[in-house]
This record gives structure tokens, sequence and C-alpha cells, in this order.
């Protein structure tokens, strides 16, 4: 994914959903949830940074992002998870 040496940070989950790096594309999102068996979207946190597990927090109860979160990135963070 996106030739990143840390490719945990590119990508955050629970049991049903997870955000990934927007630079991800949509070939590869697809083929990673069909491996994965959840739906992931592409987010960023923290005023646009695309590596999501540095900003943020998911388990099968909610979501926690930091404190620099923007409003549409908080948006679009809910779309994805809210399905």
């Amino acid at each position: 994914i996106l030739e990143v040496a840390a490719v945990g940070s590119v990508v955050i989950m629970n049991d049903k959903v997870g955000l990934i790096h927007p630079s991800v594309s949509d070939d590869e999102i697809q083929e990673l949830e069909k491996v994965l068996g959840i739906r992931l979207g592409p987010a960023t946190v923290n005023e646009g940074v695309g590596y999501v597990k540095v900003g943020s927090i998911i388990n099968n109860n909610g979501i926690i992002v930091g404190e620099t979160t923007t409003g549409p990135e908080i948006m679009n963070i809910q779309a994805i998870v809210m399905g």
C-alpha cells in the first residue's frame, strides 16, 4: 500500500469498517475489502494527515480522533463509520 514500510500507519479498522489513507487507489481498497471482509473509506485526521493511525483509535464501540481533526474530516469519518 503506497509503498510505505509501516503499512499499519495508513489504515485503522474494527470488525466492520476501517479508515485508509486517501492516496490508496480504489482498486487497492476493493482488494483489501475482499481480503479483510470489511468496508474501507479514505480519510484524513488532524488537518489533513493521511496516516490515520497517528491521529485516531477505533474499536467496535466508536472512534476517537485527534483534537486538531477538522469538522469536515469528522463528518467524512462519521459517514464512513456509520455507513
